[in-house]
């Protein structure tokens, strides 16, 4: 079987000319985690977001805004990332026991990865496909040949009661039979493939097999397979949290530039500006009095 099907040629091969396939992989498989990653966003964003706060109120500047914010959005997605995919193995943290939230789903991801797999990417349709036109086509069709052969030999046997078929036909004349029978059945076995596909995937019960094995994996075996399928989107996510954080304290910034604009207690380049109290004091009192030192008392 593994001469004529290519297994990594059909996966790999069908999600690349189907992209939908992997994102319903993705959406099927880590549906669980992706609320986690988007409920989390809240809590984590709160907890880091009274750190900033705590950094402004001691430094006071605009641009903190915007980077912390821009830090805010990577640490959120990157701490939901990490407790999503570690620690790989249970580990104990005093009374706690602790797993990666998606490897603690080992038993129901097994599941929708199988049937995720086996709807279209590991089918009796996509494997004859393979069979049929990919890299072992070749080999089946002179497999086909060979196997036509020698049933021919054998009903030309029964027939004619003898062993050595050519001596009924001569021997050109017995491999143009072989030959023409083995491209007929070449030619009809597409057409009537179909009829036999819910059969073979019966048969076949690939789904529960691979269900089966995928759950007898140890954690780690567990995270080496299936980790890969979800790290290269891991980026995005965390390139989208930074985004979106820098974003949001850009326009921070910008409404805080704005409130200190016509404040007196700032200036131009929006930092508090110390206000000497006594002078102020005497600026005032000057002006209460017209401007005239006071006499001396009568």
């Amino acid at each position: 079987v593994r001469q004529l099907v290519d297994f990594d040629e059909i996966v790999v091969g069908g999600m690349v000319r189907e992209k939908q396939l992997l994102i319903d992989l993705f959406q099927r498989c880590g549906k669980a985690e992706l609320a986690f990653l988007v409920n989390s966003g809240f809590s984590f964003g709160c907890a880091l977001g009274v750190v900033q706060m705590l950094i402004w109120l001691l430094y006071e500047r605009a641009w903190t805004l915007a980077v912390g914010g821009a830090v805010v959005g990577y640490l959120t997605n990157w701490l939901a990332l990490k407790l999503i995919f570690e620690p790989v193995e249970p580990t104990r943290f005093g009374p706690w026991v602790v797993q990666g939230l998606f490897l603690k789903r080992q038993h129901e991801v097994s599941e929708e990865f199988a049937e995720a797999m086996t709807e279209k990417l590991l089918s009796s349709e996509s494997i004859w496909d393979s069979v049929l036109h990919g890299s072992g086509g070749p080999k089946f069709a002179a497999l086909l040949r060979a196997r036509t052969s020698e049933f021919m030999s054998g009903a030309a046997a029964v027939v004619y009661s003898g062993s050595d078929p050519t001596a009924f036909g001569g021997a050109a004349h017995w491999r143009g039979l072989e030959e023409r029978a083995s491209e007929r059945i070449l030619q009809l076995l597409p057409r009537e493939l179909p009829l036999a596909h819910g059969y073979i995937d019966g048969a076949l019960d690939l789904k529960d097999t691979l269900k089966t094995n995928l759950r007898r994996l140890s954690p780690r075996e567990f995270e080496g397979l299936l980790h890969p399928i979800f790290q290269q989107d891991e980026l995005t996510l965390l390139l989208v949290g930074t985004a979106l954080g820098l974003g949001v304290g850009y326009v921070q910034a910008v409404l805080d530039a704005r409130s200190k604009r016509d404040d007196p207690n700032y200036d131009e380049r929006g930092r508090r500006v110390e206000i000497d109290v006594d002078a102020d004091s005497a600026v005032s009192e000057g002006a209460d009095g017209d401007g005239e030192a006071p006499g001396p008392a009568s």
